[in-house]
């Protein structure tokens, strides 16, 4: 449990790294583009999103030189519409997230990315909801829309915490996540990551090459599920992540 809590180091800057995070990021922008254009050219922006999920998450990965590592990959398909529930270290979890999902992916993210040219142009063609983590009622109103879209087919990326974590550990588990997968009848799909903090730590600009390792447990709820309860859910899939981090699977494939 020790090395949960130890907080993450900042891998010391080198010019590979310089050179591989922006050809990383200049890949990523020119993707988007791509996206943007078959979006418009088919008149939506959920084709422009596949399309950059395909095209621009993979090109990033590639030169950042981060490879992935997946247990239990069967299960990222085994219900869909999901809400695909991530532990959060890295501005690098929602690209490995939507990497690994593919098609078919909203998200909820922070308002203050809205600056972020990069979140700002994947929010517009995922419709990404945009939330004030300081404002419940807001927060509530603009998630109307995401358990729209998930009962109209459409899978959601969040992250369970809300918000970074300075270490492996994950922090307190907010119930936004169960409430939408009771409201739309979907299940959620908990998908832990281990490495990210490592590779692209809070507050580092550039990436370090890597391995990212991923367990992707099997969809849990919502039948039996009540708002009620929500607490109770949250804890106990935070209680496995705990677990799976602590105590990682064996025998990862690529």
């Amino acid at each position: 449990m020790d090395d949960l809590t130890r907080p993450f180091a900042r891998p010391a800057v080198t010019a590979s790294m310089v050179i591989r995070t922006s050809g990383a990021y200049a890949a990523l922008g020119a993707g988007l583009l791509v996206g943007a254009g078959a979006g418009l050219l088919g008149r939506s922006r959920a084709t422009g999103m596949n399309t950059t999920m395909s095209v621009a998450l993979p090109a990033f990965l590639a030169a950042a030189d981060i490879g992935l590592d997946v247990h239990g990959e069967e299960n990222l398909w085994h219900r869909r519409p999901a809400i695909f529930l991530i532990n959060h270290q890295s501005e690098l979890d929602l690209i490995v997230l939507a990497r690994l999902v593919r098609r078919d992916m909203t998200g909820v993210v922070k308002r203050e990315l809205r600056t972020n040219p990069v979140a700002a142009a994947l929010g517009w063609l995922g419709e990404f909801a945009f939330v004030d983590r300081a404002s419940t009622s807001d927060a509530i109103h603009a998630l109307e829309p995401v358990v729209d879209a998930l009962r109209h087919g459409k899978s959601l990326g969040i992250a369970a915490e809300g918000h970074r974590s300075d270490s492996p550990m994950p922090g307190p588990f907010k119930v936004g996540a169960f409430h939408m997968a009771i409201q739309a009848q979907v299940p959620i799909v908990p998908v832990v990551i281990r490495n990210t903090g490592e590779l692209l730590p809070p507050g580092a600009r550039f990436v370090a090459p890597g391995t990212v390792q991923v367990a992707v447990l099997g969809p849990v709820g919502p039948d039996g599920w009540d708002p009620s309860t929500v607490h109770e859910h949250a804890k106990a899939l935070r209680d496995a992540f705990v677990a799976t981090l602590a105590d990682w699977p064996t025998g990862l494939s690529r």
